[in-house]
């Protein structure tokens, strides 16, 4: 799940979405579909783990500086985390019926629609090629890879 909020210089916004993406041996990873960006989970990391040479680097431009947060709104986390429960449910009980389960589903709160955005699998991604992978959920260091 994620939620993206980012404002429009003088009102309005240029996303206001919430993604739900279903994770499952065979269909494509975070990363094929785009989602997690390696750099800036790098990144991430070494702000989480080392914050004053996240500062550096920053200081440096070798790592992309944040300072524009956009905060959560509690009725957009609700409805996004909804839409994970209801793709939980379809997976459970097929209430939708055999073609009801989406595998990524973003909606545009401000506009009002949802979104199917699809995804193929990239044939040399070194965590969908690695089924020992699959399943594993968060591991150290993230994706096996930064650090």
């Amino acid at each position: 799940m994620g939620l993206a909020i980012q404002t429009r210089y003088g009102g309005g916004f240029n996303e206001l979405s919430g993604r739900v993406t279903i994770l499952a041996p065979g269909a494509p990873c975070l990363l094929c579909r785009g989602t997690v960006d390696p750099i800036t989970a790098r990144d991430e990391d070494l702000r989480r783990r080392q914050p004053d040479e996240y500062e550096r680097r920053k200081l440096e431009a070798y790592v992309r500086g944040s300072g524009n947060p956009s905060p959560a709104v509690v009725t957009f986390t609700t409805e996004t985390a909804i839409m994970a429960i209801n793709e939980l449910l379809q997976g459970l009980t097929g209430y939708r019926g055999g073609d009801g389960w989406t595998w990524n589903r973003t909606r545009r709160f401000d506009l009002l629609s949802d979104h199917r955005p699809g995804a193929i699998q990239n044939p040399d991604c070194p965590i969908c090629l690695d089924t020992g992978y699959w399943g594993r959920g968060d591991i150290e260091p993230f994706l096996d890879r930064i650090g």
